[in-house]
């Protein structure tokens, strides 16, 4: 690879206008092998508990099928995904050895971006993994990931509108055999990191960008609002719902409750219900294998009607994985995998309750009373 890796690199140094610091490593690799380097990546990033945890969630709120080996299938769907990466523990670009030649420059062009991020930014350090700051990494992989994906398009020709470029994208993530959710979620770091980085090139060039990596985003509503990312605008301190035997504790962010809300079947209707978001926090339950989800919202104080939005937007949610039985402003559906969902509001404030269940089993006797009470202690809190 040294031939193309130099060729490629003088290019991405022009239009990124970033000079390497030092070589970069090269290697072409098979698709098992790749597999292999991403499974090693995660074991040695993400402890494996985290993901055990992000798949009950799942689950419990109805983003996946609590049937869904969602493990296993994340670094399958990668495996088949992925052309290449850039691997920021032994500073080494990888690439898959049996890609056509235009999807090979376009892969190599984008990884490279990431090595210029590392060298220049630290990218292994901003995006490694940190218990109950979920946003702040969707902040960091979009800002890495737009200014990568704006660099590949520009090198093959005007970068296009962000609107097209999202269009393009959720048409060819979604595939039939995958859940809405995780479709939308893969994709949701390019096409919102890109908008973000897109604008930033328009107004101020490359190095709106570089003063973007020097003051990066701190939440995914700032990297969908350019704005609160200018003003500084930080999230709500939204204290953790209290759950029995509590595990885990993490936010949704913007970007992660718009695209749960986009299961609903109105994209507009999702972005313009998330757009409102303040704060949240989230709290997983687990005593032995029964487990239990709390959350709580809340909604900027500028954004009065965004707390009765949200709560409009989860019954239709809701609505597309059961019956639902409402009770003034309190939703619920009865699940008899997964239990109860239910959601309430107060004020600008919303709460969740998902569960109780068993994660071994998938079998649930909670009701949506249960879950009602429940929500009501959490009012009371």
């Amino acid at each position: 690879m040294p031939h193309e890796m130099t060729r490629a690199l003088a290019r991405v140094e022009g239009l990124r206008e970033l000079k390497a610091t030092k070589a970069i490593g090269g290697k072409y690799i098979s698709r098992p092998e790749l597999r292999r380097v991403l499974r090693e990546h995660a074991a040695r990033e993400i402890p494996p508990e985290a993901l055990e945890h992000e798949a009950i969630v799942l689950k419990l709120i109805g983003a996946i099928p609590t049937g869904y080996p969602f493990v296993e299938k994340q670094f399958e769907i990668l495996g088949t995904e992925i052309a290449g990466l850039y691997e920021p523990s032994d500073k080494t670009m990888y690439l898959l050895s049996d890609l056509g030649p235009r999807e090979a420059e376009a892969t190599l062009l984008h990884e490279l971006v990431h090595a210029l991020q590392d060298q220049h930014f630290g990218l292994r350090t901003r995006m490694r993994y940190r218990k109950g700051n979920g946003d702040a990494l969707a902040a960091a992989s979009a800002l890495g990931e737009g200014d990568a994906t704006y660099v590949m398009m520009k090198a093959v020709g005007q970068p296009p509108e962000p609107t097209a470029l999202r269009v393009a994208m959720a048409a060819s993530a979604q595939k039939p055999d995958q859940p809405a959710f995780l479709s939308n979620a893969l994709i949701s770091s390019y096409v919102y990191g890109y908008e973000f980085v897109y604008t930033l090139v328009r107004d101020g060039g490359m190095t709106a960008v570089n003063q973007a990596w020097a003051r990066a985003p701190t939440t995914s509503e700032q990297i969908l609002h350019l704005a609160k990312w200018r003003a500084g605008e930080p999230a709500i301190e939204v204290t953790p719902p209290r759950v029995d035997h509590t595990v885990d504790s993490d936010s949704l962010g913007e970007v992660g409750l718009r695209t749960y809300l986009e299961l609903g079947g109105s994209k507009p209707d999702a972005a313009i219900a998330a757009s409102g978001w303040g704060g949240d926090r989230g709290s997983l339950g687990m005593d032995g294998e029964t487990v239990r989800y709390a959350w709580h919202y809340r909604a900027d104080v500028d954004a009065p009607d965004a707390a009765a939005r949200v709560i409009t937007a989860l019954t239709h949610v809701f609505a597309t994985l059961a019956k639902v039985d409402e009770k003034g402003e309190t939703p619920c559906i009865q699940r008899r995998d997964a239990g109860p969902l239910a959601a309430t509001r107060k004020g600008n404030d919303v709460w969740l309750v998902a569960g109780p269940t068993s994660s071994r089993t998938w079998q649930s006797t909670a009701t949506c009373d249960d879950a009602r009470k429940a929500l009501l202690a959490l009012v009371k809190d």
